[in-house]
């Protein structure tokens, strides 16, 4: 009710035999967005279900965010009376073709071919998972600035989520697909996708080695915290090997229990940085009685 959610409760056969269950927002997630295809290929919108049981899609439909009016438009119907496994994906499109033709697609029994599919935009937009009665699910504002920074050429090329577990309106949580997986992954799990790390330490950093060139492997270094108590601020700061400061990261930034950072090897002023060793300030502020704690992590930047 805070939020402004519903939880609509429907009846169907396959859950306990006509029981009840709910679908809750972000019971199913936005994974995966192309909105700007190659020439003669199809956009599409990639879900996950992160839920241990199956979900049925008569109740769905994908559409585009009004943000002048504060609720979906365009809402496209997935008509079908399938359903969506646990843990699982499913990629939405209008055209199955306009994907298989372009790139690698290890289960195309997992594309559905959504006739009205809302016509994304080139550039930017706000696509939307919703129930029929436009109950938002999940909603992610995309745009093409969103991509690896040296990235020449964005045609063609998907957003790829990360963590499941982040917000889906994270920017952090969003890169370009790999080039080693052809730029995109439909209907498998993605190339840039990451998994917390479980430790006791309150910071920490991984990979200690990262190479950002968008190849799918160790492309962003994450630095990942574990805290007690909430309402804790945060300031990350990197510096080369020199003690010059290359980038702030995060400014004041209000933090949860536990979460994590990404820097992807680029300075405050969008250039690549240079081979070598870099550092982290982490600096975590009690907001109530400005008591604080600072944490130094060192990584490198390789080639």
């Amino acid at each position: 009710e805070e939020c402004g959610w519903a939880t609509p409760t429907y009846k169907n056969s396959q859950f306990g035999g006509g029981s009840k269950f709910q679908i809750n927002p972000n019971d199913i997630i936005i994974n995966e967005v192309l909105f700007n295809p190659k020439e003669g290929g199809s956009t599409f919108v990639e879900i996950y279900n992160k839920t241990a049981h199956d979900i049925p899609l008569k109740y769905f439909c994908v559409a585009l965010f009004d943000a002048a009016k504060g609720k979906p438009k365009s809402m496209c119907p997935i008509y079908t009376n399938d359903t969506l496994r646990a843990n699982d994906y499913l990629v939405l499109t209008k055209e199955k073709s306009g994907i298989t033709g372009f790139y690698t697609v290890p289960f195309p029994e997992k594309i559905l071919q959504v006739e009205s599919f809302p016509s994304l935009l080139k550039t930017e937009g706000s696509v939307v998972l919703a129930l029929s009665d436009s109950t938002i699910i999940d909603q992610f504002n995309y745009s093409e600035k969103m991509h690896f920074p040296l990235l020449k050429q964005v045609q063609g090329v998907s957003l790829e989520r990360r963590y499941f577990e982040k917000e889906t309106q994270q920017k952090d949580n969003w890169q370009s697909a790999s080039q080693l997986a052809g730029w995109a992954t439909p209907t498998y799990k993605n190339s840039q996708y990451q998994e917390h790390p479980y430790t006791e330490e309150i910071v920490t950093i991984e990979p200690k080695l990262f190479t950002p060139n968008n190849d799918g492997k160790d492309d962003l270094v994450n630095i990942y915290y574990k805290v007690e108590q909430s309402g804790l601020l945060a300031n990350v700061t990197v510096y080369n090997a020199k003690g010059l400061k290359i980038k702030d990261l995060h400014r004041n930034t209000l933090l949860g229990l536990d979460g994590s950072f990404s820097w992807d090897g680029i300075d405050e002023q969008g250039r690549k940085c240079a081979i070598g060793f870099y550092v982290f300030l982490i600096e975590l502020i009690d907001i109530e009685n400005g008591n604080g704690q600072k944490f130094k992590k060192t990584v490198v930047l390789g080639g």
